[in-house]
């Protein structure tokens, strides 16, 4: 039987999950799907996570944002569905799709960014580099990013790797390292992307039901493609993006309907609310692989990459 065929519940066993995802490694069938939780890493809370930015794009218009409705008090789960309509309040607010992007990528980035030396030094973004970069003992293939800024891509960039941006589907694939996909869109800071910036994002409720409401839409496929045909890897993601919930529950319960398939792991902090959204993501064939301090995040990657290059797991 193949290992990724047996009952899903079996892989909330660490050392059984680890063995998949090593597995998959080593046969270059591993792709990582990346979220806010990896710029926020990278610059030490610099970057705003996910209802950071709705709030911070709100109070360009001086709208109401009430922090305890979008589930940012104590103890709280966040509210997705009152972020999505604070930020269509907000695209509503600017006079053309240029403000409104301009905005998002004004919000996005702190005046006094800089990428440097301090970034580099970031254990995060050198374990997941570690996994991309080539080598005999396997490496994943794609990257699914969906921030909208460009820091992994800078800082792959740095150390030589050529990681082809793709912010645009259908697109010819290029001679590269990796594949960084930007599905949710791309504004780039640094200049040399901007060729690769994208005019449309995606942020508010609209944009989501776009996605829901017109699953032929090349982005989602691309999506369902890598997640059907990849062992994936759920890094710095909440578990509450209703776009990849949507298209991993349509892999697992329309695509894999005939037998339990694990689509992927997530790599959660173990909390309580990443316990209570186990059972929805064991519902989509993603099983939660936890961890119990973001520090040991770093950790766990580099030990998937060590026993890779072991001869025998």
């Amino acid at each position: 039987m193949n290992y990724l065929q047996e009952d899903i519940n079996l892989y909330k066993n660490r050392d059984k999950a680890i063995k998949a995802i090593t597995n998959a490694l080593k046969k270059g069938s591993l792709s990582i799907f990346i979220g806010a939780g990896i710029g926020i890493a990278a610059t030490k809370n610099a970057f705003p996570c996910w209802s950071d930015l709705v709030e911070k794009c709100c109070e360009k218009f001086s709208i109401e944002f009430d922090r305890k409705k979008a589930g940012l008090g104590k103890k709280q789960l966040l509210n997705n569905a009152y972020l999505l309509s604070k930020a269509e309040e907000f695209h509503g607010k600017c006079a053309s799709e240029s403000e409104y992007i301009q905005h998002v990528k004004q919000s996005l980035y702190p005046s006094t960014l800089q990428y440097n030396k301090d970034i580099l030094n970031t254990e995060l973004l050198i374990s997941i580099g570690s996994l991309i970069m080539n080598s005999v003992r396997g490496t994943a293939n794609y990257v699914v990013n969906y921030n909208f800024d460009d820091i992994f891509e800078w800082y792959l960039n740095h150390f030589g790797f050529k990681a082809q941006i793709i912010s645009t589907y259908p697109v010819l694939f290029e001679k590269s390292d990796i594949k960084v996909l930007h599905p949710h869109g791309f504004l780039p800071f640094l200049d040399k992307y901007n060729d690769f910036a994208t005019e449309e994002i995606i942020f508010t409720k609209k944009d989501y039901e776009k996605i829901h409401n017109k699953t032929d839409l090349p982005w989602y496929s691309a999506q369902l493609n890598i997640l059907s045909s990849n062992l994936c890897l759920f890094i710095g993601l909440s578990g509450d993006d209703t776009s990849i919930s949507h298209a991993c529950r349509t892999v697992y319960q329309d695509y894999y309907k005939g037998y339990q398939r694990v689509i992927g792991f997530n790599l959660t902090i173990n909390n309580k609310e990443s316990k209570v959204k186990e059972c929805e993501n064991i519902n989509r064939g993603i099983v939660n692989l936890y961890y119990e301090d973001h520090a040991q995040l770093p950790d766990l990657l580099l030990e998937i990459c060590r026993k890779a290059s072991e001869l025998d797991i």
